[in-house]
């Protein structure tokens, strides 16, 4: 068997995707808004950001949960559910401002592929957290 290490000075900080990506939205979509004027505001810019934001929250908290427990896996599977309902009011939102607002196209575009993306990912934490809560079941 060989062992193998990385050196001291070649090590990065591993980011966890799910939070990067619901982070890279929420801050593009801070920007936009913030650069759109107090004016539209009112119009639901505030509700877009807003619910970006709900996502990241989501799923920050979701894995700040260690999974040691069932009462702990089963708070994660909430947390990941919620985040997965903000994701679908998100891309409704999109939908609906998209016109109303002059949003480009590639912009739009670069938020709905994060929010799909975003949810594929929160279901293999899903489908990870379900076998983790089935294995401590089976433990008692």
């Amino acid at each position: 068997m060989i062992m193998m290490s990385v050196l001291a000075s070649q090590r990065k900080i591993a980011d966890v995707q799910f939070i990067t990506t619901a982070l890279n939205l929420q801050k593009d979509v801070q920007k936009w808004c913030l650069a759109q004027g107090r004016r539209k505001d009112n119009y639901g810019l505030t509700r877009l950001y807003q619910t970006a934001e709900s996502i990241s929250v989501a799923v920050i908290t979701l894995n700040s949960i260690f999974a040691n427990t069932v009462e702990n896996v089963e708070q994660r599977l909430t947390l990941a559910r919620e985040a997965e309902r903000n994701i679908h009011v998100f891309n409704a939102q999109l939908t609906a401002m998209y016109p109303l607002f002059n949003i480009k196209h590639k912009r739009a575009k670069r938020w709905s592929d994060w929010a799909n993306k975003e949810s594929n990912l929160l279901n293999g934490v899903r489908r990870s957290d379900l076998r983790r809560l089935n294995k401590l079941k089976e433990q008692k």
